[in-house]
Parts: structure tokens; sequence; C-alpha cells
């Protein structure tokens, strides 16, 4: 698993580190995908790693292709669905004694403004896919 100094790129700024599960609607109920995920938040984008000791290439979301976000509780434990420009949807169970950090924080690497000219941010639809799968495969 890479580490927060790892994962910035060059005047990208930290905002946050939590473990957060992905979370699955089946059956009419909402259900946590084992193991959790390592999320890095940045002011630019989302790295979201399995805790495993082999290693996996990180699911990386650029900040401007998240469109929306929206919370939900689920048998006392919070939760945020991501939705991307792409019309995907990722859910994710988010710690509750910090849920309203993460929630401001979701809020506001979401919203619109100018990137630095230097970033160039591209969503790797191939490392979501292979961290849903991996999730998926347990």
């Amino acid at each position: 698993m890479q580490t927060i100094k790892q994962v910035l790129l060059t005047g990208e700024n930290f905002i946050g580190d939590y473990n957060v599960e992905i979370a699955r609607w089946k059956d009419g109920e909402w259900s946590a995908m084992i193991p959790p995920l390592y999320m890095i938040m940045t002011d630019r984008r989302i790295v979201l790693q399995a805790h495993s000791r082999k290693h996996y290439e990180p699911a990386i979301i650029p900040a401007e292709f998240i469109d929306g976000i929206q919370e939900f509780t689920f048998r006392y434990r919070h939760g945020i669905i991501l939705i991307l420009t792409t019309e995907q949807k990722i859910g994710l169970f988010i710690p509750n004694l910090r849920h309203d950090e993460i929630i401001n924080n979701m809020h506001t690497i979401s919203a619109p403004t100018k990137k630095p000219d230097d970033f160039e941010a591209q969503l790797d639809m191939g490392s979501l896919q292979k961290l849903i799968d991996y999730v998926s495969g347990l």
C-alpha cells in the first residue's frame, strides 16, 4: 500500500485519509465489502487502495469526475454515494466519527474549480474496475 507521500503529486494538497468500505446494494439493503479500503483525499483526487500485503495499483478518481455526492444511513452506519460523470455510482461506508469531516471534504473537492494548467486529470476505468473486481471476489 502506498503512503501519502508516495501518492501526492507536485502541487497537490493532502486533505485527509480514511478507512472506508465499498457499500453494495443487494436484495434491498446495503452490505459492506471486506476488506476495507484506504482512501486518501487530496484537493485534486481520491485514491482508493486495498488493505493487502500484495501490491495492487490504486484506483484514482480525479475530482472533476465527481458529479455529485449523496449521503445515506443504514443501520446506524453512515455512507456516501459518489456519482461520477461517467454515470457510475460508487457506494462507500464511511467512519461514523468522521462522517461530517468526510462529507465536507467531498463537497469541497467536487466543487468546480479551475485546475492548474499543468495538471491533466484522467479517470482510469481499468484500475477502478480492478479494485471493484478484487473486492467483489472476496
